[in-house]
């Protein structure tokens, strides 16, 4: 097995995230994760990737985040 760079697994993931968002609209990181068959701190370091390039909004429903696009 090689050793990817932590750039390249968090771009192709917020990838898959991103897309996953296109298609379906908002959801909670649990569901992003159980969507998109990822580990759920894959899905927290894609979120950060997609947050730190300001391409998604988080909004707090009850106990939970739920993570969107930025239109």
């Amino acid at each position: 097995m090689t050793e990817e760079s932590v750039d390249l697994v968090f771009g192709i993931n917020a990838g898959i995230i991103w897309d996953l968002l296109s298609l379906k609209g908002p959801m909670p990181a649990r569901e992003l994760a159980k969507s998109a068959a990822l580990r759920i701190d894959d899905v927290h370091g894609a979120l950060g990737w997609l947050g730190r390039e300001g391409k998604i909004n988080v909004n707090k429903k009850g106990r939970s985040r739920i993570y969107s696009l930025r239109p």
